[in-house]
């Protein structure tokens, strides 16, 4: 028996409830499903009510009955049995979805879905990466449990000392260690790591900035990741873009 977290989820989900589900409803799989606004995007898992997955969308053929409801998505978080992990493939690439889950369901096995509390975010693309981020800072989740964070408004955190915030900062934002945010800057909806430098009369909105980054003078960066160590020139703009460590130069 093994827990699976996908690696591009960011979650304070706790496994406890869905490992007692598992152990004790005789499964071969549990997956783990969410009900929160972050799950908007994606498929319903129809369940009856003893939390047998009935249906998921897409996935080879299933028989819903009419009471089954699909309360959640799939978090990519699931447990499966030995006998699960035995239907994958040596040296060959398999989804567990499909074509693993779509077996059992095929088959008529025991697979089932439990939703649980918790945030969860799906950030496996650069905008989901970034917007989870902002969407998070805005319900107040995950920056709570973050060692040194201190929360000056809602929606605003800081770690350590920063200076004086500019006036035109807005949340949300979460500011590490050392920042330097020069005047006139305008500044909303960020997550600017350590030593990160975002230069005078620069506009950064909705973007992502790692440790190190530097934003130059009345550069505008906008839905962005800046990774770190890397330079937005002077006057430069940035839209959409992920942005390394010399990647502005070699263009």
């Amino acid at each position: 028996r093994v827990l699976i977290v996908n690696g591009d989820v960011a979650t304070t989900i706790n496994p406890g409830a869905l490992w007692k589900h598992h152990s004790s409803s005789g499964a071969l799989a549990t997956m783990a499903l969410h009900a929160g606004p972050a799950w908007r995007e994606f498929p319903g898992i129809k369940i009856d009510k003893d939390g047998g997955v009935t249906h998921i969308p897409g996935v080879g053929a299933s028989e819903s009955g009419a009471g089954d409801v699909a309360p959640g998505c799939f978090t990519g978080i699931h447990i499966v049995e030995r006998e699960v992990l035995e239907l994958v493939p040596e040296n060959k690439f398999c989804g567990m979805v499909d074509p693993i889950y779509a077996r059992l369901l095929e088959e008529r096995l025991p697979l089932h879905g439990l939703v649980v509390s918790g945030s969860w975010y799906e950030i496996g693309t650069p905008e989901r990466y970034v917007s989870c981020q902002l969407e998070a800072l805005c319900r107040e989740e995950f920056p709570l449990a973050f060692e040194g964070y201190q929360r000056i408004r809602p929606g605003g955190y800081v770690r350590g000392l920063v200076g004086p915030l500019p006036a035109s900062i807005s949340p949300p934002f979460m500011l590490g260690k050392q920042v330097k945010l020069e005047e006139a800057s305008l500044i909303s909806g960020v997550v600017v790591g350590s030593q990160a430098h975002i230069g005078r009369g620069a506009s950064v909105l909705d973007s992502v900035l790692m440790k190190r980054a530097k934003i130059g003078a009345g550069a505008y960066v906008e839905r962005c990741i800046i990774l770190e160590d890397a330079v937005v020139p002077s006057g430069a703009r940035c839209v959409n873009q992920v942005i390394a460590p010399e990647a502005l130069e070699k263009t």
